[in-house]
């Protein structure tokens, strides 16, 4: 099994070398918990959009014409 080092992980998760420790740190340095939690991070850069739009819905009038 290959270690993960904090070098992969600044190029995996394009950061910077504090929060690659900081990382590995919270992980316990544990190497299988890293894979899986670098595997949960690489996901969800994957798959969140990058801007998240958020508008409110346009409020909408319906008026009823009469006709006479």
């Amino acid at each position: 099994m290959i270690l993960i080092t904090v070098k992969d992980i600044i190029t995996r998760l394009n950061c910077s070398e504090a929060y690659a420790r900081k990382f590995m740190s919270l992980c316990n340095f544990d190497q299988a918990l890293i894979r899986s939690e670098l595997a949960r991070q690489i996901h969800k850069r994957e798959t969140t959009p990058a801007i998240i739009i958020n508008k409110p819905m346009e409020v909408v009038t319906i008026w009823s014409i009469k006709q006479y």
